[in-house]
């Protein structure tokens, strides 16, 4: 598998919040991150036949996609949740490249994704969003993105509203169904 060399500082601000947002009808999983992006514009990328990961001008992750259908992901009893995770800002010094398809490994109830990026053993792990864990290996190369809340989303309307968020843009309640809003908090 590939390595994807990265940089790891102090953080600077909190962690940002995001989300896995399994779309139904396309049976994708979609990835969403905030941060202090000055623009939301995707800059550049690193890509495989199964995943595409958005990063921005200064190498953060904003944004990945898995189109692989939950159906396929291959269900690990042993997935949990770090015991240590560390707040750190985190640059992506490789992208605007492709690399072999990650294995991908879920808990029972499809609700946590494990996207396994090389075979290097995860040394440290550290938070890119409140729900989205980097797995950093000894050479300061990514081994896995652990992604540990993923919601439902039809027609993108959670996903959408998540965004809107993001941006300081409240939707009306008028305007949301209460089924559809995206729950971010963790338990």
């Amino acid at each position: 598998m590939s390595s994807l060399n990265l940089k790891i500082s102090t953080p600077i601000q909190p962690i940002p919040r995001g989300l896995g947002f399994y779309q139904i009808e396309d049976e994708c999983l979609n990835v969403q991150m905030g941060g202090p992006f000055e623009s939301r514009r995707f800059f550049s990328y690193i890509d495989s036949p199964i995943s595409h990961f958005d990063l921005d001008k200064q190498g953060r992750l904003m944004f990945c996609e898995i189109s692989v259908p939950r159906r396929q992901w291959k269900v690990a009893d042993n997935l949990v949740q770090p015991r240590i995770v560390e707040p750190a800002d985190i640059r992506w010094l490789t992208f605007r490249k492709s690399i072999d398809a990650p294995e991908l490994s879920t808990n029972k109830e499809l609700s946590r994704l494990l996207i396994k990026l090389s075979d290097e053993t995860p040394q440290f792990n550290y938070y890119l969003a409140d729900s989205v864990i980097l797995q950093v290996g000894g050479s300061n190369c990514a081994c896995g993105i652990l992604v540990n809340e993923i919601v439902d989303d039809s027609a993108g309307r959670k996903i959408s509203a998540f965004r809107r968020e993001l941006g300081g843009k409240k939707t009306p309640a008028a305007h949301l169904n209460p089924m559809d809003s995206a729950s971010t908090t963790l338990s």
